[in-house]
């Protein structure tokens, strides 16, 4: 609960759920409070904890802000409000983590120790065989999307006890190993560098934004591949997260690392996952090469929502048991009896982009959305990842909303995140504790601008092969057509080269399949197939025989325009 932990028997939870309250007894009192007389006291307010073999507690205690901004440029004390927010004391911060010694059943010691500072976050932690405390941390956010990397960090024995001093992992003055934060650029307390005796890098760098919500090491029966390796779950919203990992670790139980480790970000186009390269450190290697045992958790209509793992356990009959707190679920992950269906993710974005160019009103709401919501200093930084290289659509904003699935759900405010999480208005959970918006009017306007343009936007479905070969596209814009060598015709449909030596054509599961025509003298392209006696090509279009380019057989009904 918020500021506690509180135990009770399992035997006193009733049929309907209810515990009696007399069952129930405090185990940890006096934490940091989510709020402090009305105010936001702490962004980070769960106390993800865990025992040792010996029964004592170790505690996270989250960083009350994002990244310190208080205290720029200087060394971070931000502490508890309740004794003024400021303290040069370790034991009053936030984003570090606690040991309460145990005293007997239900009871530990008050007066704590902090055992690892500098960790923003610590919604993971797990103990090695030989008492070494595994944490996954949850990096601070921003304005690029693209960093920094969550972390995989180790607190050694000696320093959970007390028999070395403890070490400083960095928040808020580094990230991604040794790199600096731009707010702590000319700052000298705490050089980011590995002659800073203080500090300890992390032991792995995890991808960026995948908000890891929990750490295992699996020593169960079913899955023999697994055992002795590392389960992390990705809770985050953004491309690298929904998903659930694997390390390989040694004889101290740590992941190995790897070089030429990647990680990979959700497709947003319907096509295979992007591999994405690990940063290169010259002071040592924090990577290391995982095993995807969820890939790619996107929503599938019909099939299931998008995926939101925290916190994995293991069964005795060793299945793994994962929560899903955005869908309220609780998921038992068994061996797979058969092979399974291929999934496709419904490409929403070239219907509601041909829906902006076609209806003015709508493209000024959604303008007005991207100037002043999305684009605002209180949005960049947490939800900006249509900032990422590569994306070349013609509304980018909108691409990325569409891609996190329960974003915006046209027609209806009360359902899409976007909306919810800014209602209501002055009181809502966004903008973080540290980027308010700067009154009430800037925070009403923002909330009204976003309930217009959701409720603007009809119901559509995809067209035929959209963002694919055949399917439709602006002349002009071959970023309408987002796969590799891919290009619009003046006819207004997708197509890529095909050539003499190799006149063939790529498949898209989901999609119609595709033959290569000469589209012009000499030229040839791609195009997709239809049936004649029930095209369904294009406005535009009509469906022909065409035989293969630059062969005499084999010929096949094809959508081109005349």
């Amino acid at each position: 609960e918020d500021a506690r932990i509180r135990a009770f028997p399992s035997a006193a939870v009733g049929p309907d759920g209810a515990i009696p309250e007399a069952q129930i007894v405090d185990v940890v009192a006096d934490l940091p409070p989510m709020d402090v007389n009305g105010e936001r006291n702490s962004m980070h307010p769960i106390s993800h904890f865990a025992f040792d073999a010996e029964g004592n507690l170790f505690v996270n205690v989250g960083a009350f802000t994002d990244h310190c901004a208080a205290f720029a440029g200087q060394q971070c004390q931000e502490a508890d409000a309740r004794i003024g927010g400021q303290s040069s004391d370790p034991k009053h911060w936030g984003a570090v983590i606690r040991r309460y010694d145990r005293l007997g059943d239900h009871a530990f010691d008050s007066d704590y120790a902090v055992v690892a500072m500098g960790l923003r976050n610590s919604m993971g932690l797990s103990f090695t065989d030989a008492g070494d405390l595994i944490q996954v941390e949850n990096g601070r956010d921003f304005p690029d999307g693209g960093r920094p990397f969550e972390e995989l960090n180790v607190i050694p024995r000696a320093e959970l006890y007390g028999e070395a001093p403890a070490k400083h992992y960095g928040w808020p003055y580094c990230y991604d190993a040794y790199e600096t934060s731009d707010e702590w650029a000319d700052y000298a307390g705490f050089p980011c560098s590995p002659d800073n005796p203080e500090y300890r890098p992390p032991h792995l760098l995890l991808p960026p934004h995948g908000a890891p919500l929990g750490v295992l090491r699996y020593q169960g029966a079913l899955f023999d591949e697994l055992q002795g390796k590392l389960i992390v779950p990705l809770h985050g919203y953004r491309p690298a997260g929904q998903r659930i990992l694997a390390f390989e670790t040694g004889a101290d139980g740590l992941p190995l690392r790897h070089e030429s480790a990647y990680f990979l970000e959700n497709p947003t186009e319907g096509s295979s996952s992007a591999e994405r390269a690990y940063p290169v450190s010259p002071h040592g290697l924090f990577a290391a090469q995982a095993e995807h045992l969820v890939e790619a958790w996107f929503a599938v209509d019909g099939y299931r929502p998008q995926g939101a793992p925290v916190t994995p356990m293991v069964a005795s009959d060793g299945s793994i048991w994962v929560a899903d707190d955005k869908n309220a679920a609780i998921l038992r992950f068994d061996r797979a009896e058969g092979s399974l269906p291929p999934l496709q993710k419904q490409n929403l974005y070239p219907a509601y982009r041909r829906h902006l160019d076609e209806n003015p009103a709508t493209k000024a709401l959604y303008d007005r959305v991207v100037d002043e919501v999305l684009h605002s200093p209180q949005c960049t930084g947490c939800h900006d990842d249509f900032k990422l290289a590569g994306d070349t659509s013609r509304y980018p904003e909108l691409r990325y909303l569409l891609t996190l699935g329960t974003w915006i759900r046209p027609g209806d405010p009360e359902a899409s995140a976007l909306f919810t999480k800014l209602s209501p208005a002055g009181e809502s959970s966004m903008p973080p504790l540290d980027r308010p918006w700067d009154d009430l009017g800037q925070a009403e306007a923002a909330l009204a601008a976003v309930d217009e343009f959701i409720r603007a936007l009809p119901e559509l479905s995809p067209g035929m092969n959209d963002g694919w070969i055949g399917g439709q596209c602006t002349p002009g814009y071959d970023s309408d057509c987002p796969f590799d060598g891919g290009t619009c015709t003046e006819g207004g449909s997708c197509t890529t080269a095909c050539t003499l030596e190799s006149p063939y054509c790529p498949d898209r599961d989901g999609m119609a399949p595709t033959f290569c025509v000469e589209l012009a003298p000499g030229e040839g392209g791609c195009v997709a197939k239809c049936d004649p006696d029930a095209p369904s090509c294009l406005e535009g279009q009509v469906c022909v025989p065409r035989v293969r380019y630059g062969k005499t057989s084999p010929t096949a009904h094809v959508c081109v325009t005349p």
